[in-house]
Order: structure tokens, then C-alpha cells, then sequence
């Protein structure tokens, strides 16, 4: 049969959600306009066999070199885009065990290193900030260094493999702490990027990519993967971050007690939608990114939530007094009324009630709760410590949520098991 009858009759496998595409590598690095992992997943299946060579000559950011390598071909990318040359090395790369045990010692220099600068102290490593059209205008002076000095210390790595397993990780954080509003939009704004919010970014982010390079390590090939059983996430968990909490809150408490959710904030996206409180100063305003806007139409409430990890008194009362202000300040008042005309025009007229969400932490009891100025504050969502259950508790006469307490419930993931036996040629 011909080539083109054959691509023709090709059936896709669907995707189901943004975990069936973003699984193992494919989660290391964001890049504009990359297919789903399904689509070269199908080809490859189609047109090779196992230990025959695929070959991507626009590869990007390497999702095809991924799927060949889980389906057991050897596969080689050419690009001319050295971001994409380097996040598919990192996503293809064999990294041992011992190697990301070395990631930790690293981002404990780093760590000294920040500090020091901080602190007005001598820092370990020679580092340079480098000179650019617009620096200033795309990086605030505090991330400037703590950018340099982690590329530094990444530069520092003698292993080749590990060196760029870091810089991918460096990358893909680099936007998150710029002045750029999103991956998608390219505006300026001012987002106060505190001291320590570039490193602890890209410690983050390591985390999450050990774990896959250990996933990696024990890989036998996708029919081992697809026959896996499923684990909850949380069982993998040892705390919960304020991304968490945000998901926790809106999947497994507003949803089900219908509420209609009108904008979610996350770190490197921030969110879509945003709030101004600045009318008319253009797009230097401050944006402000709520964790949490959602309405509740059988009530007509809009519901106003900031989000934490672990409870911390000063960080949730300082949420606690910001976000209060859309109750009392009137620039404030009248940007989520802008905000509500443009999103959900139904809600305008609608009573707001403001919260908190938060983990406990080992000190918490609901006594501690007493030691916060809640004369603003309608609600907040606690986590339990082992992170199996939430609760919600009202200080005001309005039970907006018909169920107050429940489980915690996360995405499946996959656990791997065996050893790599997949072969991939490099062509870089």
C-alpha cells in the first residue's frame, strides 16, 4: 500500500487531559506550537518497527525523540533552535541515579551563593550578568543575579549530560521570573518577583524532573508502561504548595458545590485573566493575579480565594489584608465589577465573599486561627496535615457550600518499573 493510503487510514490515539500529554519528559520545557505526543506516537507505530532509527528533522523540543525512545527506536533531531537542541538532549539524555543525587548538592551552592548576595557578602562563584537590548526592562535587578549566579554554578558541572539537564530546568523558568506576562503574551508588567523566588522557581522544578530521570532510570518500554497499575499522586507527595492547594480547592470543593470558576492563577502562566486596579495608566499597571475568582449562580455569590502551602500566620493575614480590599477600597471595587463585565456579566451585582485556603502545618490547630484579624474574611479551606482531607470553615451567617468537609482527591499517575533497555542515537 501506498505511503499516503497509509497515512489516510491512520487512526490517532486521543489524548485525554493535559496529564496524558505532559507525562515523563514532556513536561520539562514549554515550546510554542509542539504537536501532542500522541500524534508522532501513532506514526511511529505505523511506519516502524522496533530498533529501526525515526529521524525528526524539525524536531523542536524533542517530542518525537521521546516516543521513539519509549517505543523502543533509536531516533536522531536536527533543529536550529539551540533551546530546542538542548531541552531534547535533556529529555533524551541517560542521567544515573548518582548524577541527580549531585543536582541536590548544587542547588545547596546556589542557595549560599543567593544568600551571600543578599547579604551584601563576597559570593563563592564568579558570575556576570550579560548585556542585552531591554534587560532592564524584561528583568528586575534581584533576578538578573540570581539568574547569573545559577548559570554559574551550571556552567560549573563537568558532565556534559547532567550540565544540560540543569540548563534546561534554568530555561524553562526564565519567564516565570522575567517581567513577561506569560509564555503567550509578551507585555511587560510589573510582578514583583520577591529576593529567593528565582531559586526556589528552579529548585521546584528540579524536583519534579528528578523524579521522571528516576522513572526513566527503571523505563523497560511502553507495553511495560501501559500495563503499570496507578497510584494516587498524594501518595508521593510530602507537602502540599500553593499550586495544590488552588487545585485541591477548585476540583474537590468549588466544582462539586457548583461553583462556575472564573479565572485560576498558576506560577509561569499566572493567569489568563487578570484583575486591574489601575484604570487608566496603561500597561505598566499593577495586574493582579487572584488564585481563585468563581461564582456561585443560585446564590449570586463571587467567591475571591488567595492560596498558601503550608500555613504560615504573617503570609495568610498579609492575603487576608490584600484581598480584602475588593470589599473596601474603591479602585479595587470597581476593577472586579471590569473584571466581571468582561467574564461573567451575570455576576456583577453579585455579593462577594472573600477566603483563604491553606495546608496545616505540624503547630496548627483551628485555637491558631484565633490569631488572625478574620473581621474580613468569610471563609477558609484548610488542608489536614497527612493531606487526606479538607475542610472549610465560615466566620460569617452565610453557608455558601452545601458540603464543608471531604477527601482529598488528586490525578493518577504511573509508576514504572524494570530496566532502560531502549536505545537512542543521538544526532545533535
Amino acid at each position: 500500500m501506498e505511503t499516503s493510503s497509509l497515512v489516510m487510514e491512520m487512526e490517532f490515539e486521543q489524548s485525554n487531559g493535559n496529564g496524558s500529554t505532559t507525562y515523563l519528559t514532556h513536561n520539562f520545557h514549554t515550546y510554542p506550537a509542539k504537536f501532542i505526543p500522541q500524534i508522532p506516537k501513532s506514526t511511529i507505530l505505523q511506519f516502524t518497527k522496533e530498533g529501526d532509527t525515526v529521524l525528526d528533522p524539525f524536531c523542536g523540543c524533542g517530542t518525537t525523540l521521546v516516543e521513539a525512545k519509549l517505543l523502543n527506536r533509536n531516533s536522531i533531531g536536527v533543529d536550529l533552535n539551540p533551546i530546542a537542541v538542548l531541552v531534547s538532549k535533556a529529555k533524551t539524555n541517560k542521567l544515573s541515579d548518582l548524577d541527580i543525587t549531585i543536582v541536590e548538592k548544587i542547588l545547596n551552592k546556589i542557595k549560599l551563593d543567593v544568600t551571600s548576595y543578599y547579604d551584601n557578602k563576597k559570593v563563592n562563584i564568579n558570575y556576570n550578568i550579560p548585556e542585552f537590548n531591554n534587560r532592564d526592562h524584561w528583568f528586575q535587578q534581584n533576578v538578573l543575579h540570581e539568574l547569573g549566579i545559577i548559570k554559574a554554578h551550571i556552567q560549573d558541572v563537568n558532565k556534559k549530560e547532567l550540565r544540560e539537564f540543569l540548563a534546561t530546568a534554568l530555561s524553562s523558568i526564565v519567564v516565570t521570573v522575567s517581567n513577561q506576562e506569560s509564555d503567550t503574551r509578551f507585555a511587560a508588567i510589573d510582578k514583583q518577583i520577591k529576593p529567593f523566588r528565582t531559586f526556589f522557581e528552579l529548585k521546584k522544578k528540579l524536583e519534579g524532573m528528578k523524579k521522571v530521570i528516576f522513572i526513566w532510570n527503571k523505563f523497560n518500554g511502553l507495553k511495560e508502561f501501559d500495563k503499570l497499575p496507578e497510584l494516587t499522586k498524594i501518595g508521593d507527595l510530602t507537602s502540599l504548595d500553593e499550586d495544590l492547594v488552588t487545585y485541591i480547592t477548585i476540583h474537590n470543593i468549588l466544582i462539586p458545590n457548583e461553583f462556575k470558576v472564573l479565572a485560576a492563577s498558576y506560577p509561569g502562566a499566572q493567569a489568563d485573566r487578570v484583575v486591574l486596579v489601575e484604570p487608566g495608566t496603561g500597561r505598566k499597571q499593577k495586574r493582579k493575579y487572584i488564585d481563585i475568582i468563581s461564582y456561585l449562580p443560585d446564590k449570586n455569590i463571587t467567591a475571591m480565594q488567595e492560596n498558601k502551602g503550608e500555613y504560615s500566620k504573617s503570609s495568610i493575614q498579609k492575603e487576608i489584608t490584600e484581598i480584602s480590599k475588593y470589599n473596601t477600597d474603591k479602585n479595587y471595587k470597581e476593577a472586579l465589577k471590569t473584571f466581571q463585565r468582561r467574564f461573567e456579566e451575570s455576576s456583577v451585582d453579585s455579593v462577594l465573599k472573600i477566603g483563604v485556603g491553606f495546608w496545616s502545618s505540624p503547630k496548627f490547630s483551628l485555637a491558631t486561627i484565633k490569631e488572625l484579624d478574620l473581621r474580613n474574611l468569610d471563609y477558609y479551606v484548610y488542608i489536614s496535615r497527612d493531606m487526606k482531607k479538607w475542610s472549610i470553615w465560615r466566620t460569617g451567617d452565610i453557608d455558601i457550600f452545601k458540603k464543608n468537609e471531604g477527601e482529598v482527591k488528586l490525578p493518577n499517575i504511573k509508576e514504572i518499573g524494570g530496566s532502560q533497555t531502549a536505545k537512542l542515537e543521538g544526532g545533535f
